[in-house]
């Protein structure tokens, strides 16, 4: 997705204002994504990728997507979808219990 701000990468990634700082800082120096907002405070400016960004994009991609295919070869579309809904189901309910545990220790 072209054109996203530092804090919606942290929202949709899950990972800390620092670490997409870090990961931003990489990206940026080596030319696949660019931010044309020159404020100090460019949290919220919006991200685009680059000519090369958008390539190596693709090309990550494509390598996902066989590996996926590969990896779910025999299972049919409708059973990989369940199997993905329930993980999220799973994965969410892990969260309130370590949300819960936490709550204990505190």
């Amino acid at each position: 997705k072209d054109n996203m701000t530092a804090k919606e990468l942290c929202d949709i990634c899950d990972e800390d204002k620092s670490a997409i700082s870090r990961s931003i800082d990489y990206l940026e120096k080596n030319e696949y994504i660019m931010c044309t907002s020159k404020t100090e405070k460019r949290y919220k400016s919006p991200l685009f990728l680059t000519e090369k960004g958008k390539a190596v994009g693709i090309e990550i991609v494509k390598k996902i997507d066989n590996f996926l295919n590969e990896a779910s070869e025999g299972i049919s579309e409708e059973n990989r979808d369940n199997l993905y809904k329930s993980l999220a189901v799973i994965s969410n309910n892990l969260q309130k219990i370590c949300e819960k545990l936490g709550e204990k220790y505190d």
